[in-house]
């Protein structure tokens, strides 16, 4: 019993030792020394709270990448750590990970295979013993106003990856043996392209290296969004090189398309009105099958397939669409501004132009269907130049 009481007061004691703020300054200082004797990089925080019952907290949290620029900055971070017990065999279990004015800023330098973040994790991998892998749980994460930047400085024209405005929530967050899932309830933000355009992403989030899989993704961006599926392949268990040597797997179960919202430069997508469409995507860059596509609007109904080469290289592109079927009301296409007055009145002879399996059959105003087998008079041959015309003006 008395030893009991003994235990029992150093443990008060040492929680009030850990509880006061110079004994806190110090631990923020050893972790800081600790970091960059390992890394060679800075890192600081301010103002560490640790409690009892796990909760920790700091702000202004600056790590630098190895080139002394900034890698992250988080200005208030809070963490609940529940089973430090574990902590030894770097096993994590955390049931709240809270992060406020969140920026990641990832570079690849000029004469390096990899970004800022790998390299700080290929460290940590030589300084753990016996090599032993990270695993860890959260069951709740929330990131306020956050910022990704990527930039590749090693190859000139690639565009800087600029996300910002991010308001990320995911829950049963599982890390373990290089394998991530959460459940990602909500991810939206903007991104720059350089336009800056709202997003919103919700999905189920599976990745082991070489592979990244989306289940059950909505994406919304304006006007435009998207129900499905996406799997992206590497080879070799990385996603390294993907956009020379990966492979993409999407299925498009529903989408909602307004073309001028997504390229607000081309004023002749103004007067595209928005269309619906589903479709499977499979192949690389270098091949990619666009397949099952069902794509309607209020003048066209089109279903078919389209397979694209080098869609990546404006110099080699290749584009062929294949048509099952094609329906269009050609009073719709009035409304398209790049159509010429000439041909805008020829429309005025023709109600319908469809295609099934390149059986071409034109219906002119009057619902008759004309055929160039017959001998043409007066309104038909117009009919048969405004199709010929249309043809070649939308091609």
């Amino acid at each position: 019993m008395i030893l009991l009481g003994c235990l029992l007061f150093l443990g008060i004691i040492l929680i009030g030792l850990i509880s006061t703020s110079y004994v806190q300054t110090r631990i923020v200082k050893q972790l800081a020394q600790n970091f960059t004797k390992t890394t060679s990089q800075q890192m600081t925080f301010e103002n560490l709270k640790l409690s009892w019952d796990g909760r920790l907290e700091f702000n202004n949290f600056y790590l630098e990448d190895h080139h002394k620029d900034t890698l992250l900055y988080v200005k208030v971070l809070e963490t609940s750590l529940f089973d430090f017990k574990n902590l030894n065999k770097n096993n994590f279990k955390i049931s709240e990970l809270s992060a406020k004015g969140l920026f990641l800023n990832l570079k690849k330098y000029k004469g390096e295979t990899t970004h800022s973040l790998k390299i700080l994790i290929e460290k940590f991998k030589k300084d753990t013993i016996n090599n032993q892998k990270v695993n860890f749980k959260i069951d709740n994460l929330n990131i306020e106003h956050g910022t990704f930047i990527y930039k590749d400085k090693i190859k000139t024209e690639s565009k800087t990856v600029h996300l910002d405005s991010l308001n990320i929530f995911s829950k049963k967050l599982t890390f373990e043996n290089n394998r991530l899932e959460t459940v990602l309830e909500n991810f939206e933000g903007q991104i720059h392209t350089p336009e800056v355009k709202p997003f919103k992403i919700n999905a189920l989030l599976k990745y082991k290296p070489g592979k990244l899989y989306l289940e059950d993704l909505k994406l919304v961006s304006e006007n435009n969004s998207l129900n499905g599926s996406l799997e992206l392949l590497g080879v070799n268990r990385s996603l390294k090189n993907f956009k020379s040597t990966g492979i993409i797997k999407m299925e498009v179960l529903e989408s909602q398309w307004d073309i001028n919202t997504l390229f607000p430069e081309n004023k002749n997508l103004e007067s595209i009105p928005a269309f619906d469409a589903s479709f499977i995507i499979q192949g690389g860059f270098s091949a990619l099958k666009f397949n099952e596509i069902k794509v309607s609007n209020i003048f066209l109904d089109f279903k078919g397939n389209i397979i694209t080469k080098n869609i990546s290289d404006s110099n080699r592109q290749n584009l062929e669409i294949i048509t099952n079927s094609l329906s269009i009301k050609t009073q719709g296409l009035k409304r398209l501004s790049f159509l010429s007055d000439k041909l805008k009145k020829q429309l005025n002879y023709i109600s319908n132009i469809s295609d099934n399996n390149n059986d071409i059959v034109i219906i002119d105003m009057n619902g008759n269907i004309v055929n160039n087998k017959y001998f043409l008079k007066g309104d038909e041959k117009e009919i048969l130049k405004c199709a010929e015309d249309l043809k070649w003006d939308i091609s």
